[in-house]
């Protein structure tokens, strides 16, 4: 009974907590290795772009406490795995919103390197103030304030880049609102989906899908 309990808690952590992180970093890996061997990139907000793939593979951060919660390994804090967390998302979401806004603007990436710089720098200030529940360590990931700021992030990025879409009528653009719509969300529904099978699941076909798209949504660039 008990080396059914272990392996039950083995597939536990594959599922729950392996599976859906080794899907978020390679949706973000792949398209970064890819964009960087096959295209050079002629769009102004190409830059944030792989900032914006790093800060999503950095909030997998999130799965080092779990190693405690499964096997009684301790590696990190939940107080500074939770921090960190927050600190990558809100960091991801920025850079994709100052992305969509150059994308809209078509205006020179020096011109906002400062703003992108403290707006990264305030993510994770944000981040250290919000209170951290060491003893209930889903609520740090679903803090009320924190959840609402993030998706708040989300949705202007998303808007922007459709926008961006509407006014020129390029197919690249519609291109380029799903490819970061299909990343977004599917990030968004990974980490704070309390574990649950079924977000995991849409959280990585999104994931995948906007993996692809962005390896193959255009040669011009990112």
């Amino acid at each position: 009974m008990g080396y059914a309990l272990y392996n039950a808690g083995d597939y536990l952590f594959i599922y729950l907590e392996i599976l859906p992180k080794l899907v978020l970093v390679l949706s973000a890996l792949v398209p970064s290795i890819v964009l960087r061997v096959r295209h050079q990139s002629e769009a102004v907000e190409g830059s944030l772009i792989p900032l914006f793939l790093l800060f999503i593979t950095l909030e997998t951060f999130t799965i080092l406490p779990a190693f405690y919660d499964y096997y009684g390994i301790y590696i990190v804090s939940y107080y500074l795995s939770s921090t960190l967390t927050r600190g990558f998302m809100l960091s991801a979401a920025m850079s994709l919103l100052f992305g969509s806004i150059l994308n809209l603007q078509s205006d020179s990436i020096s011109r906002i390197n400062i703003y992108v710089f403290i707006s990264i720098v305030a993510s994770f200030i944000v981040s250290f103030i919000i209170p951290v529940d060491e003893l209930n360590p889903n609520k740090n990931y679903h803090n009320i304030f924190f959840t609402i700021t993030l998706l708040i992030l989300i949705i202007l990025a998303n808007a922007t880049y459709l926008l961006a879409f509407l006014k020129t009528r390029e197919l690249y653009k519609i291109k380029r609102f799903l490819t970061c719509f299909f990343l977004s969300i599917g990030q968004f529904l990974i980490l704070l989906s309390n574990n649950y099978a079924i977000t995991n699941i849409f959280g990585m076909i999104f994931c995948i899908t906007g993996a692809i798209m962005l390896c193959i949504v255009s040669p011009d660039g990112y």
